[in-house]
């Protein structure tokens, strides 16, 4: 019995030391490849963004990364499930599931995409237009998108703030039209906020005398 016992303690502290040097399974791995508009485009700044799925943390921000001038992002993730959403300054968001085993590639392809147009020329005092326009390359019809102009010092709009898109068909485009008034000269961002909390960026320019009021700088 008593050689049993220790057949049986020396099988135990033998595995436990074969165990011990195996290496551990790795337990992170690297998401990455390349975001194109829908005509295959490269998309810069585009933020590409990985969510927990399920668990405690559904929902939770796991890590996020900016594509670079080729497109490209890398996102180092625990193995899990993940929701990766993705969208740029001239892109709606965009999602889609994945399960991280390993390190893998997952190239993305925006099919909605977002224009903010306006003259090329504003001087200051000029009524003019901006176009903010939603174009649905998908193959299903867009639920109403909902968003808020966050208009910069330099304009002021002559519309409401707040507006609310129709549903858009799929391979179809719809245009919101406002109208504003450039108030003084200078650079500043125009963006528009949607009803999930994404903001879409564009620099503005408006030249003419100052960037404030008082300022007696002109900018052309």
């Amino acid at each position: 019995m008593k050689k049993l016992g220790f057949l049986l303690i020396t099988f135990v502290l033998a595995f436990s030391l074969i165990f011990s040097l195996v290496p551990n399974a790795e337990t992170t791995s690297t998401l990455s490849g390349v975001v194109t508009g829908y005509y295959g485009e490269i998309l810069v700044d585009c933020t590409v963004a990985a969510y927990h799925y399920g668990g405690s943390n559904d929902g939770v921000l796991a890590a996020s990364a900016l594509t670079d001038n080729s497109g490209a992002y890398t996102l180092t993730l625990d193995n899990g499930d993940y929701i990766i959403s993705y969208y740029s300054a001239k892109s709606l968001a965009q999602s889609v599931p994945i399960t991280i085993g390993g390190n893998m590639t997952l190239n993305l392809t925006s099919e909605i995409k977002l224009d903010i147009t306006y003259p090329d020329t504003v001087q200051v005092g000029d009524i003019f237009s901006i176009d903010i326009s939603l174009s649905n390359y998908t193959d299903s019809d867009l639920s109403q998108y909902s968003f808020t102009v966050n208009e910069p010092t330099l304009i002021k709009l002559l519309t409401e703030t707040e507006f609310t898109m129709a549903p858009t068909p799929a391979g179809k485009t719809q245009t919101i039209k406002l109208k504003a008034v450039a108030l003084v000269g200078g650079s500043e961002d125009l963006s528009i906020t949607d009803d999930q909390g994404n903001e879409y960026i564009h620099e503005f320019f408006v030249s003419g005398p100052g960037y404030y009021a008082g300022d007696s700088h002109t900018h052309s």
